[in-house]
């Protein structure tokens, strides 16, 4: 049974095909215009009022995220020019990601200021093709006839309706021609008259007479009614008395720069049009802004009318695109709609001049003339890759706003929700272009640019518990530097109302809350005084652990809603943000290892019934009273929270089980982390077992850690250039990494050779379980060295910092590949290898390599790393004060 949970994917993965759009400008040429161009139609004096506007505020935080950066214009201009020289055509690449492919108008600015449309093949996944503008083959025509010194008026016109003619056929053969455009909404307004050809010719000798008399030999634009009238009915015939597939007739309808005259500009000046050439596929571009339901009306009645979405992205407030697409959808098919990017224009050169030389025109033409020049019109239409960006983004996000809520207002099934997205998206356009195209969605892995949700909280959390009905309570959890997961239970009910009054899920919490031990006595210098906000982070909501309740991460804020520099899961999210603005994106599956335990009748732990026999993937381990029953119950409770297992296994001591996650990106996985944690732990507990994630339970059995594949799934991320570096940074950082990795004293009882526990050097191996990274295949490597006692927050958080940084300062991989145990190897065999450094042998030895690393203090913060300290130290003292058997006993109880 499909849930939201499938429209959200659908909406995030679905291919886009941009029905319209412009070539990107060359980097060249993006220098010389303002990055502000894009999300207004103002240009000139008139920009200058701009960043007050909703459209660009929204963009300034939309791109900090997306760039980690600070949400200041400077910040953003400043990290596109990083992105720029360092990645190139790559960084216009990672914008359009998600683009199955672009119909390119190609006629507009000057040539040498673009890329011609087959260059952006590099930049989607299916070739792209091309949409002719009407008005650039007669303004070339024109101005080929008076740079040929054309005598006569009359000729001239009988030349030009011939050659014009011919130009229109021959890109109605041309594969690469997938249908036409007219501007005749800026000329002339879209009250477009029939034409006698006698008027035709009239005002076309009188135009040309006017230019032969004023010596004009660069032309300019077509400004007269009758002729770009003619010219679009023309065009109109030629299209509707072709034979085969009819190739489609764009207008420009609605907003625009300041060219246009409003007024004119809505479609439902084109009926009469629409009328009289019912054979022709007439799409109306931009959504017609402010004129939607016009366009929406127009493509119902009429079975050759389209309507296109595209230009209210990225430059209409959030609201106002998300009424665009409920005004669309008022009479609308969805099978009617397209999509398409918006362009932007700066009045930077004359309206109109023809710049950059002739393509060579066709042997039938004459040598003067260019009629399948790709021409250009030089009212510049600004084009940075930022554009595709922020539209892609935003269309996502607002149909992620509004076809849910057509859904619980049960306006639509999730079946046909998702049915809207691929046709508004995809299908539509396919079918209405001819591409035939397979409809193939992009891996989520793939989009690197997967936006903030368009759902408000309050949105989020309705659509959950009209899902999950029977959820009582919200588990509002949160993991400390000790990594004692923290929670304050609310009603159900009480979080819609809190949502209902602010814009997200919040509650007061001291600020002391980040500097309590196990036993909640506070560390030197922390007194319980100051508050912050302990924010639901609502992309974490999960069923569980138990019947009636759902648990949500959490993050710390401030008052003014600022991030806490000290906050976990803040750090982690920052951090991947960073690596993302790098060009690394990544996949991470945990490895849940955990010992089931018993307790005598005095109270002490013991190993769990009946499993004397428990050796690594035997079957035996599932015999037993009661222990299929609790690992059926433990899957059921994963399932139903949405958590499928890969698979899972008896691992190699007492009781001890290894639950295999799926690959996610990082946030997710972590955060998925701990709930499947939770999960079998209040399973276990129903079952009267204890379920720990204690390092050493036994002293002579293997002991239990938290093993997490990595894989960098970003563009090139199989090249070894970029995994090399990336775990080379890592491996150089690694012996500060397991002050965060191996947290406690107790973490170090299991850092023993030949235990398949990485080992205790500092060295990576094929396929070797015996060293701490072990390379799977490619990018996949798998980290041994870290164990259930970590915030895995802050754990993975160093992790990815450093193989970032090694990835950025392309960090050289001393360390050979070690296929056997390092520990059985010679000093000399191990110098060839360069593994040359031992990991710390006890927490105290971590915390001083962490303190002597100022590389990964920097980049984790050296408050967020001074507090961890801190904690460190007082947490290390209070387990001092206790016997082996005492520590043992309580760190079990806890974990």
């Amino acid at each position: 049974m499909l849930s939201m949970d499938d429209l959200i994917k659908a909406i995030h993965t679905t291919p886009i095909i941009d029905n319209h759009a412009h070539p990107l400008l060359t980097p060249f040429a993006q220098t010389k215009h303002d990055l502000l161009a894009i999300t207004t139609e103002a240009h000139g004096k008139a920009m200058k009022a701009t960043p007050s506007s909703l459209s660009h505020l929204r963009a300034v935080n939309q791109l900090s995220e997306i760039l980690g950066c600070e949400a200041k214009w400077h910040a953003i201009v400043k990290a596109t020019e990083i992105e720029k020289t360092r990645l190139g055509h790559a960084w216009a690449k990672r914008c359009l990601e998600g683009i199955e492919t672009i119909l390119v108008d190609d006629g507009l600015d000057g040539k040498d200021e673009v890329f011609g449309y087959q260059w952006h093949d590099q930049l989607t996944r299916s070739k792209c093709k091309r949409i002719v503008r009407i008005e650039k083959v007669a303004e070339e025509i024109i101005d080929g006839l008076l740079k040929n010194r054309v005598a006569g008026a009359r000729d001239a016109f009988a030349t030009f309706k011939h050659f014009f003619r011919k130009a229109i056929r021959d890109f109605i053969n041309d594969p690469e021609v997938v249908g036409f455009k007219s501007v005749v909404c800026y000329r002339s307004g879209l009250d477009i008259s029939t034409c006698a050809d006698s008027e035709f010719m009239s005002e076309f000798v009188a135009l040309f007479s006017g230019l032969k008399a004023q010596g004009v030999t660069d032309f300019k634009r077509i400004d007269r009614e009758f002729i770009n009238w003619s010219l679009v009915n023309l065009t109109a015939e030629l299209i509707e008395e072709s034979n085969g597939h009819k190739k489609p007739f764009q207008f420009h309808t609605g907003l625009g720069d300041n060219d246009i005259t409003l007024t004119r500009s809505s479609p439902s000046h084109l009926q009469s049009f629409i009328r009289k050439y019912p054979k022709v596929p007439i799409v109306l571009l931009h959504g017609s802004y402010p004129w939607t339901q016009e366009a929406g009306y127009l493509a119902t009645v009429y079975d050759n009318v389209y309507a296109d979405i595209g230009e209210v992205f990225p430059m209409v407030s959030k609201e106002g695109q998300e009424r665009v697409v409920r005004e669309i959808l008022e009479l609308c098919p969805t099978e009617k709609i397209l999509w398409k990017e918006l362009f932007y224009s700066m009045g930077a050169k004359e309206p109109g001049t023809v710049s950059g030389d002739h393509m060579q025109a066709p042997e039938t033409a004459a040598p003067w003339l260019c009629p399948k020049v790709s021409i250009y019109y030089t009212n510049t239409s600004v084009r940075f890759p930022e554009t595709y960006l922020l539209a892609i983004v935003q269309v996502r996000e607002a149909l992620e706003v509004v076809l849910p809520e057509y859904v619980r207002k049960d306006a639509l099934t999730i079946s046909q929700a998702i049915k809207a997205v691929e046709n508004i998206l995809f299908t539509t356009s396919n079918n209405l272009y001819d591409l035939r195209l397979p409809l193939k969605a992009f891996p989520p892995s793939s989009i690197s640019f997967r936006p903030r949700s368009g759902i408000q909280d309050l949105e989020v959390l309705r659509s959950f518990m009209e899902r999950h009905q029977a959820t009582k309570f919200i588990r509002l959890q949160y993991l400390d530097y000790t990594s004692t997961l923290r929670l304050r239970v609310i009603p159900a009910k009480r979080a819609l109302s809190l949502l209902q009054a602010n814009n997200h899920l919040q509650i007061g919490i001291t600020k002391a809350a980040l500097g309590l031990l196990q036993n909640d006595s506070l560390i030197p210098g922390i007194t319980p005084s100051g508050e912050y906000k302990l924010q639901a982070m609502l992309s974490s909501l999960r069923p569980g652990p138990t019947k009636g309740f759902a648990s949500v991460q959490c993050e710390f804020r401030e008052y003014d809603g600022s991030e806490v520099d000290l906050c976990p899961r803040s750090l982690l999210r920052r951090t991947i943000n960073t690596a993302k603005s790098q060009g690394l994106q990544f996949l991470m599956g945990f490895e849940v290892e955990i010992v089931f335990m018993s307790r005598s009748p005095e109270g002490a732990f013991m190993p769990m019934a009946e499993s004397q026999s428990h050796v690594w993937s035997s079957a035996r381990a599932l015999h037993g009273s009661g222990k299929l029953d609790l690992l059926n119950d433990i899957y059921d409770t994963l399932l139903s929270a949405g958590i499928s297992l890969e698979q899972w296994h008896a691992e190699s001591a007492d009781g001890q089980y290894e639950f295999v996650l799926p690959p996610l990106p990082p946030l997710e996985a972590v955060d998925t982390l701990l709930q499947a944690r939770e999960i079998i732990t209040t399973v276990a507990a129903n079952h009267s077992l204890r379920a720990t994630l204690f390092p050493k339970p036994f002293d002579n059995q293997p002991g239990t850690a938290a093993h997490v594949h990595i894989s960098i799934t970003s563009r090139n991320g199989d090249d070894p250039a970029v995994y090399e570096a990336f775990y080379a940074g890592f491996l150089k950082h690694l012996p500060a990494i397991i002050a965060f990795t191996y947290s406690k004293p107790a973490s170090f009882d299991r850092v023993l050779d030949g235990f398949w526990a990485g080992g205790r050097w500092v060295a990576w191996g094929t396929q070797n379980r015996e060293t701490a990274l072990r390379k799977v295949a490619g990018s996949h490597w798998e980290f041994k060295s870290l164990d259930g006692l970590a915030n895995i927050y802050l754990a993975i958080a160093a992790i990815l910092a450093a193989g970032t940084e090694g990835f950025l300062d392309k960090e050289k991989m001393t360390w050979g590949d070690c296929v056997a145990d390092p520990v059985s190897l010679s000093a000399s065999e191990r110098e060839k290898l360069g593994i040359r450094q031992m990991l710390p042998k006890d927490a105290k030895e971590a915390m001083k390599a962490l303190a002597d690393d100022e590389v990964l203090i920097a980049l984790l913060g050296k408050a967020l790393v001074d507090r961890y300290q801190e904690v460190k130290k007082a947490e290390f003292e209070l387990l001092a004060g206790m016997s082996a058997e005492e520590r043992r006993e309580w760190i079990i109880e806890r974990y």
